[in-house]
């Protein structure tokens, strides 16, 4: 096939399509099918939205695997999801655009896996640069969140009314007005991550949870800077175990420079402070 929509097109559910090296000048949309799309690397497999629409589309009870390839360019996000599973591993998601969130990764009522990937450089005019979540469950463990920007809640991740487990992931240079790594509004696990140098204009530079119940576990909170309250960590109307953690040299112009609780119920134990400031 010359492209790999006509792939799709042609496919059975179930199938597996392998993507040879190169890049590809298209928009994807999968419904209800069961696939496989295996790109030849990051590197060199390149899924090319031309600066126009979403790159790839999964909807309808679809359930694609995803790996090796880089989706760029899109104007209204790279990917998006409804209804479906997603499983993405391996690639790279960078420089997409979305004005109503999740500029790089929508996902709305959908089962998650994306792990060891990328994903860079994306903005949104809304919420969650990098990757947006709504009523959605799964995980994201090994990735990588950098540079990315949104112009309200979680530059890097915004996850809202869902049970999205974060794990294992660095957040880093991530900027939003709320959560420059992750913003939370759901019941959220968020253990054994790195953020670093995430920058938000009010609160919550590393984490933003608000009205979730979630554990904030093993994590490293380094160098983040809150233009009000939390440089590491902040939490506001929760339930929160926040143990384990290092708070290390993070800034908050007003209250909490390692970490901030508002009107919260939470469990703070065997935590390091070191060198934060407010």
């Amino acid at each position: 096939y010359t492209t790999i929509q006509a792939a799709i097109n042609a496919a059975s559910s179930g199938a597996t399509i392998t993507v040879c090296a190169g890049t590809y000048k298209e928009r994807l949309t999968t419904s209800g099918k069961t696939l496989t799309i295996t790109g030849a690397g990051a590197s060199t497999t390149f899924l090319d939205a031309n600066n126009s629409g979403t790159a790839f589309k999964v909807t309808s009870s679809g359930k694609i695997t995803l790996s090796g390839m880089t989706i760029t360019k899109a104007k209204t996000g790279g990917v998006y999801c409804k209804d479906s599973t997603l499983t993405i591993s391996s690639s790279t998601v960078t420089v997409n655009k979305s004005s109503s969130g999740g500029g790089g990764l929508y996902a709305y009522n959908c089962v998650l896996s994306v792990s060891g990937s990328t994903f860079s450089s994306n903005t949104s005019s809304s919420k969650g640069a990098g990757l947006y979540a709504a009523k959605s469950s799964g995980t994201l463990s090994g990735n990588a969140f950098s540079a990315n920007k949104a112009s309200s809640k979680g530059g890097g991740v915004s996850l809202k009314s869902g049970t999205v487990t974060v794990d294992g992931n660095t957040f880093s240079g991530n900027t939003s007005t709320h959560g420059g790594g992750i913003y939370i509004e759901a019941d959220s696990d968020v253990t054994d991550n790195t953020f670093s140098a995430n920058t938000v204009t009010y609160h919550g530079a590393g984490v933003y949870n608000y009205s979730g119940d979630g554990d904030f576990t093993g994590n490293t909170f380094s160098d983040n800077v809150a233009g009000e309250d939390g440089g590491g960590l902040y939490i506001s109307a929760s339930y929160a175990y926040v143990a384990d953690n290092d708070f290390v040299g993070n800034d908050a112009i007003d209250d909490g420079g390692g970490f901030r609780a508002l009107s919260s119920y939470a469990t703070v134990e065997r935590n390091t402070f070191d060198s934060n400031t407010a």
